[in-house]
């Protein structure tokens, strides 16, 4: 599919919209299914909400700056590092004080660590070097 997209749209608004389906979106970069994306962003099922994240991030688009900063503090911790992923992959100016919030968190700190590298002259030494001392986390 990635070498020969369909000729339509994989996603519709009528479309049953997975997890999976979405990250193939995202893969095959099809701004077509941009407004099913960011649609998606709003869904009730966090797994859906953190995909749909992810295939913006992938697709590239600056319209996908928008959901990821209204999904940056979302009750979802995976949502919250996916939202931070598209705005670290947007190069968005949002993206290091976002990292250094996922840093303090326990449940999202490695994957924090793992996007940092992704922000150029970002200063998050003092965050990942407080991260690292932080007691109890494995």
């Amino acid at each position: 599919l990635e070498a020969f997209p369909p000729e339509r749209p994989l996603l519709s608004s009528a479309s049953v919209v997975t997890p999976n389906l979405l990250a193939l979106a995202g893969r095959l970069s099809d701004l077509r299914v941009l407004d099913v994306l960011r649609a998606s962003t709003r869904s009730a099922d966090p797994a859906v909400r953190a995909a749909a994240l992810l295939a913006l991030g992938r697709v590239g688009d600056a319209r996908g700056a928008e959901p990821a900063r209204a999904a940056a503090h979302d009750a979802d911790s995976n949502v919250r590092v996916a939202a931070t992923e598209v705005l670290v992959r947007l190069h968005h100016p949002d993206a290091p004080g976002l990292l250094r919030e996922l840093l303090r968190d326990a449940a999202t700190a490695k994957a924090a660590a793992r996007l940092t590298e992704a922000v150029p002259g970002a200063s998050l030494s003092e965050a990942l070097a407080a991260r690292a001392e932080a007691p109890g986390d494995e």
